[in-house]
């Protein structure tokens, strides 16, 4: 039996993919509100037809934008299905859990750091903008629950530390705010960011007795 053919075809990922990147392209060299639709589908090489018909509108294009450099790929599984983060989640060591954590924060800073600045830019003078910035905090404090919820049922977290203090200390301690003001501010590189988020976390959430197992 042949394998069922994807929801997209071949070519449709290409152009969707095309069409992301002369956006993001756009949105950092230009700006978000100064950027139009014709502009990317000039820059994408493909009509102003074709990127209206699979994305709509310049809001739902930079959504999905967004979603494609958190997620490191356009597929629309949600980010907690994916292999590197349920590889933390199913990490049983709690130091090594927190140290994939801190790689997979800077992993996706890495990749959005310049979406920062889009939404920086835009969310003042843009309500969807500044709707859709609230949304995506909100669902990376979702996201980051799944952590917190995993350390603690291993015992090994501060007995002061409930899941929601230690949900708001990941989810804050790895703010693309904190990551900008010491990478790009105070030049650090990534590496550093990394191995100081991870020893933070392990010394300021974990028991003593756990901050040495490896």
């Amino acid at each position: 039996m042949a394998a069922p053919k994807n929801k997209r075809s071949d070519q449709t990922e290409v152009t969707h993919r095309k069409i992301v990147f002369a956006a993001y392209r756009l949105f950092v060299t230009e700006g978000y509100s100064k950027t139009t639709l014709p502009a990317i589908a000039k820059e994408a090489m493909v009509s102003l037809s074709t990127v209206r018909a699979i994305f709509g509108t310049k809001f739902m294009l930079l959504d999905a934008l967004i979603k494609t450099y958190t997620r490191g790929d356009d597929s629309p599984s949600p980010l907690i299905t994916r292999s590197w983060w349920q590889a933390i989640l199913q990490e049983p060591k709690p130091v090594e859990q927190l140290r994939r954590y801190a790689k997979t924060v800077r992993d996706i800073h890495e990749r959005t750091s310049n979406i920062y600045e889009i939404f920086r830019s835009a969310t003042p003078v843009d309500v969807e903008v500044a709707t859709l910035r609230k949304e995506l905090n909100k669902g990376r404090l979702e996201d980051t629950r799944t952590v917190a919820v995993s350390l603690v049922a291993k015992d090994a977290v501060n007995p002061d530390l409930n899941t929601d203090k230690l949900q708001d200390i990941l989810w804050t301690l790895g703010s693309s705010e904190i990551y900008r003001m010491m990478t790009l501010e105070r030049h650090w590189s990534a590496d550093d960011y990394e191995l100081w988020l991870a020893q933070t976390l392990i010394a300021s959430v974990l028991q003593k007795k756990f901050q040495g197992l490896l």
